[in-house]
């Protein structure tokens, strides 16, 4: 199917005749970047698992559900406007920033230091919000979006994102020790300091 006809046509005010260029009509491709398709997967999966998983006070201590429960973590996306000045048909697009922090309750056992994770900005876009290539999480995340989700997959994720995009945290080395200081077990017994100390020393 083609935008135009390829029936000849006579030139205006002359005798030569003359084809229409023919132009394929676009075909629809995906224009979004493979990491914010991955971003707006996951946000799509997550943003429903909003409740604390915490809040159950009927399950009994040690329970299976309660240790998996205590391992859930609380993450916080924000997305960062910073508008141009200039204002006009010739200003430059808007950029935007997708942040993540990460708060671990107080019930899993972590020293207070350990209760909220540096801010990593984990995706940018510069340009229009009404782009056809840009983010869903744009418009899904909004000024603040919260859920909940398990420790160790945070974990993984803040170490990759450190790892492909070094920009992302402007203290890489704090975001490392974070990770590293709430990669140990911290239930049962060993949800009391003095026990994760000693835990931590005798790891190999």
């Amino acid at each position: 199917m083609y935008r135009y006809s390829t029936t000849p046509i006579r030139q205006p005010f002359g005798n030569d005749m003359y084809l229409l260029v023919r132009v394929p009509r676009p075909e629809p491709c995906d224009v979004h970047s493979p990491h914010s398709k991955t971003i707006d997967r996951w946000i799509d999966s997550a943003k429903y698992h909003v409740h604390d998983p915490t809040q159950d006070e009927g399950v009994p201590y040690r329970s299976l559900d309660y240790l998996l429960w205590e391992d859930h973590v609380e993450c916080t996306l924000k997305v960062v406007k910073k508008e141009e000045k200039v204002e006009g048909p010739f200003k430059d697009p808007d950029a935007f920033a997708l942040t993540l922090c990460v708060r671990i309750p107080p019930s899993a056992g972590f020293l207070a230091f350990y209760q909220h994770s540096p801010m990593v900005t984990i995706d940018t876009y510069t340009g229009m919000s009404t782009d056809r290539q840009a983010p869903h999480w744009i418009g899904t995340v909004g000024n603040e979006l919260k859920f909940w989700q398990q420790r160790c997959l945070m974990i993984e994720l803040l170490l990759h994102f450190l790892d492909a995009f070094p920009q992302c945290s402007r203290v890489p080395h704090k975001v490392q020790a974070w990770c590293q200081g709430v990669s140990v077990l911290a239930v049962g017994d060993l949800t009391s300091i003095r026990s994760r100390k000693v835990a931590v020393a005798c790891s190999p």
